[in-house]
């Protein structure tokens, strides 16, 4: 496999992601039942949520993996390379089985009724691995809502819900409870699912889709133990624990000490990540943003120290949910465009009222020159696509051509 086979299987991959977001499972199952099923062969823990799918997922993932079964984490969306969304036992897949199974999806796609999206090949490649693997449980974390998410597809021995919160109006629904309601859509009968703490509108919903489907229902309690970095985390370790004691009670080997190992050794990029005095965190909503300054208020690091802001606001954001807690508490702002159809332009982003910049690499100059003459810290928000950006210019790390999701 070159390089160049890599980069045209992406490329055909990410064309998919020009047509829009297709909810709906229809298509997933038949896609699957060209492929002998092979979701049916691998136990499975779903994880949905607003904010915190992702550290959840990993914490479960990790926490599984360090009690010795072999775990397969499917994760969305990458922030460098598409490889970083199929994990097995923590390692990406190699490049050259992405080429090789896009390859064998794009062949069976034409006994399909519609061609697959962009979402539905990548989850499809990974229960594809997974099961080729023969994978102990795989921990697999919903792209958006729920109910009609190709991720909806599997059986499950656990459903996970992180905190849900205003997102993805357009698709999910403009209320608190609409959007509930198709999170609460991954419960299954009789399946266990465990829940964050929520506003009491969503756990009325989540409440009442359990007792519809006599899906036993538990709320995690706080968990004492050191989390990851990031106040906010404290809520995904508990819900990491909660659902590792369900687990355990399902026969799974697993412990405290297994997650506390998975605590100490937390790595999700562009979650809450220091790189010296620039911070990069990919909250992207409100509720993401309350978190975000609820962490800095109890981090050190941060604690007193003028904020430099290096955001972007994508078109379909709420600008004022984003930038209006921020702006209150920053030192300088600058706004930054991103490489997508969904990035505002320069001049919506001027029409926000904040300086703007044409590229990360100029804002993080500026803003570090800017962190250095107060003693102050750079933030870097608003969108992982802008924290992508930032990360591949700090690091020079490896990546692929940007997806535009």
């Amino acid at each position: 496999m070159t390089r160049t086979e890599y980069a045209a299987t992406l490329g055909a991959m990410f064309a998919r992601a020009a047509t829009g977001t297709k909810l709906g499972l229809t298509n997933m199952r038949a896609a699957l039942a060209l492929f002998g099923d092979p979701q049916k062969r691998v136990r499975h823990v779903v994880v949905a949520g607003t904010n915190g799918k992702g550290s959840t997922s990993t914490l479960i993932a990790d926490a599984l993996r360090h009690a010795d079964h072999k775990v397969g984490h499917y994760t969305s969306p990458h922030l460098l390379r598409f490889t970083e969304r199929i994990r097995v036992d923590g390692a990406e897949i190699e490049s050259g089985r992405v080429v090789t199974l896009y390859a064998a999806i794009a062949s069976a796609e034409r006994r399909l009724p519609q061609p697959l999206s962009f979402f539905e090949v990548a989850t499809l490649m990974g229960l594809l691995v997974f099961a080729e693997e023969r994978v102990d449980i795989a921990v697999l974390e919903v792209g958006m809502g729920g109910r009609l998410d190709a991720v909806n597809v599997v059986d499950r021995m656990l459903s996970v819900i992180t905190p849900i919160g205003i997102d993805h109006e357009r698709h999910l629904g403009s209320t608190l409870s609409a959007i509930a309601s198709e999170k609460a859509g991954i419960i299954q009968r009789d399946v266990p699912v465990v829940s964050a703490p929520q506003d009491p509108v969503v756990w009325d919903v989540l409440e009442a889709q359990a007792r519809m489907l006599d899906a036993p229902l538990f709320r995690a309690p706080p968990f004492p133990s050191t989390s990851p970095p990031g106040t906010y985390q404290r809520t995904n370790v508990a819900t990491a624990a909660a659902s590792l004691q369900m687990l355990r009670r399902a026969g799974l080997g697993v412990g405290v000490d297994h997650l506390t190992r998975a605590c100490r050794e937390f790595r999700w990029p562009g979650r809450y990540q220091w790189l010296g005095d620039i911070l990069l965190d990919g909250a992207h909503n409100g509720h993401g943003v309350d978190a975000l300054l609820t962490a800095l208020d109890n981090d050190e690091q941060a604690r007193g120290r003028p904020m430099h802001l290096v955001a972007t606001v994508l078109a379909d954001k709420d600008p004022a949910m984003i930038l209006g807690p921020l702006a209150k508490r920053t030192a300088s702002i600058q706004l930054v465009p991103v490489g997508s159809a969904r990035s505002r332009s320069l001049a919506d982003l001027e029409g926000l009222g904040h300086p703007v910049v044409g590229g990360i690499a100029q804002a993080l100059v500026e803003a570090s020159r800017r962190a250095g003459r107060d003693a102050g810290f750079v933030l870097v928000t608003g969108s992982l696509l802008l924290v992508a950006d930032a990360l591949a210019v700090m690091t020079g790390a490896l990546r692929d051509p940007p997806i535009d999701w």
